[in-house]
C-alpha cells in the first residue's frame, strides 16, 4: 500500500489519522463518443487514514460525478431519452 500525501502550507506531507483532502481529478475526452474532457476540484472531508484506498477512490468519484452534474446539468446514469 502506498503512502497518501496531501499538500499543505509546507509542501507535501503524510495525512493524519483524520484528514480533509483537497483533490483534483481529470477525465480525458472521447470525441468519437461525444464525451468532453472534464476536471473537478473539491474537498474530501473527514477521511480516516485506516479506511481502504477504495473508499477514498469512491469518495473522489462521487465528488467528480456531483461536480459534472452541477456544471453540465447532465445526471449520471440517466439517458437523455429518460429526461
Amino acid at each position: 500500500m502506498g503512502l497518501l500525501t496531501v499538500k499543505g502550507k509546507g509542501g507535501w506531507m503524510p495525512i493524519s489519522d483524520i484528514s480533509d483532502c483537497n483533490v483534483r481529478v481529470f477525465e480525458d475526452g472521447a470525441p468519437h463518443l461525444d464525451i468532453p474532457a472534464k476536471d473537478a476540484t473539491g474537498w474530501i472531508k473527514v477521511h480516516t487514514r485506516q479506511s481502504s484506498v477504495w473508499h477514498l477512490v469512491w469518495k473522489i468519484a462521487g465528488l467528480a460525478i456531483r461536480e459534472n452534474e452541477i456544471t453540465s446539468g447532465y445526471k449520471q446514469g440517466v439517458s437523455p431519452d429518460d429526461t
